[in-house]
């Protein structure tokens, strides 16, 4: 039988029998419920908003302070409100971040980064009501005749930093995208390792070597096990996104999440597949050095132990490329989580790129081959841990 063949039936097989376990679909519809619905429960258990900072300069009609006041009450959204002597006072206000957002001439918004849907509406509506009661007021008419004959204001708006700049988006995707890599990691690389210790512990293994070449089991168990955890990440950020867009989150107000576009998407995708793909083989080959499942957590610690520094370089870096972070994304333990963050910065090379990828394909077939002679001359022995050298020593490779 051919290695693929070999590697296809043991994969098959892993995401069918665990697939089938009351386990993992409970831990499949549990993790979904919590993220989502805890998204749901904390939008309901915090309600409470914070006050916008509202600034006033140029010319300003009568008493449109309180209708703005009157207006973000109807909505239950507090706000603050600032006159200001001169438009200059004002601009620099909302430069130093004393005020979110400045209506000038009580006619242009500005804003630093986009006005939110609340800004739009308190503003928009208490303009119009003040233009409307100064209308009546001077030509002696009521508000249903106003409303007949005056036509609505059109409020302009300004932004005075572009918080949609494309470089940065993608620089947020791409240090949301570490995150999840490091999280995924964390979590379900744990489940590989389970699965080696499961086997090993029951002496399954011992049945399934004499019929499969070992790298061939290996590479199976880690792309079906690593297939569900996927399965599972998915699920959860489809629960998160679902439960944004049922509370209409205004996280993602002013957003375009466009500018990140289809190739960095992809990118991201490939560079969360190697490094889970990697880190998955380090779990397989650490579980296999241990014959019970309740020594598992004295070798796991191992692999996070490898991931941690991207994690802090990447969080300490992000926004500022340094020579540490140019230094990181050629060691592939660490290129997945901060290559994608150099990408999307644009302060990666093309012959970068393409010598990072080489590095960490190379490494993951030497992982990939280290990891199986481990699994095999581990696979084994029980009672106590097995050393690396013995490991290497007994796989007779």
């Amino acid at each position: 039988m051919r290695r693929r063949d070999q590697i296809a039936i043991v994969a098959t097989r892993e995401i069918v029998e665990r697939s089938r376990s009351t386990v993992f679909r409970v831990m499949l519809v549990a993790m979904a419920l919590l993220v989502g619905g805890g998204i749901i429960a904390l939008s309901f258990i915090n309600p409470s908003s914070q006050p916008i900072h509202i600034g006033l300069a140029g010319v300003v009609v009568p008493g449109l302070e309180g209708d703005i006041e009157t207006v973000a009450g109807t909505i239950e959204q507090p706000v603050t409100v600032t006159a200001y002597p001169s438009t200059q006072e004002a601009d620099t206000a909302l430069e130093d971040g004393d005020i979110d957002v400045l209506l000038v001439d009580s006619s242009t918004v500005v804003t630093t980064s986009g006005a939110s849907l609340d800004e739009t509406i308190i503003l928009s509506t208490a303009v119009n009501v003040a233009g409307r009661r100064v209308a009546g007021q001077e030509l002696g008419l009521s508000d249903s005749e106003i409303a007949a004959i005056v036509q609505p204001i059109t409020l302009t708006y300004e932004e005075t930093d572009d918080a949609n700049d494309a470089d940065e988006i993608r620089a947020a995707v791409a240090f949301m995208g570490a995150i999840l890599l490091f999280v995924t990691i964390m979590v379900f690389g744990q489940f590989v390792a389970y699965g080696i210790v499961e086997e090993k512990q029951n002496r399954v293994v011992e049945v399934v070597l004499s019929r499969i070449d070992s790298t061939s089991l290996l590479v199976g168990k880690v792309l079906g096990i690593g297939a569900l955890g996927l399965l599972q990440v998915g699920a959860v950020v489809l629960a998160a996104a679902g439960a944004l867009l049922y509370i209409g989150s205004d996280a993602l107000e002013g957003i375009d999440l466009s500018a990140v576009g289809i190739p960095g998407i992809v990118s991201l995708v490939f560079w969360f597949v190697l490094g889970y793909l990697m880190f998955s083989f380090i779990y397989a080959a650490a579980g296999a050095t241990v014959s019970r499942l309740e020594d598992l957590q004295s070798v796991a610690f191992v692999p996070m132990l490898l991931l941690m520094p991207a994690y802090l370089v990447v969080s300490f870096s992000l926004g500022e490329v340094n020579a540490w972070t140019r230094v990181a994304s050629f060691v592939p333990l660490w290129t997945p989580i901060v290559m994608p963050v150099r990408i999307a910065q644009g302060d990666a090379a093309w012959w970068e790129v393409a010598l990072s990828i080489v590095l960490i394909l190379a490494f993951l077939w030497l992982v990939v081959r280290v990891a199986a002679r481990i699994y095999r001359g581990a696979a084994l022995h029980t009672g106590g841990r097995v050393k690396i050298r013995e490991a290497l020593r007994g796989s007779g490779v």
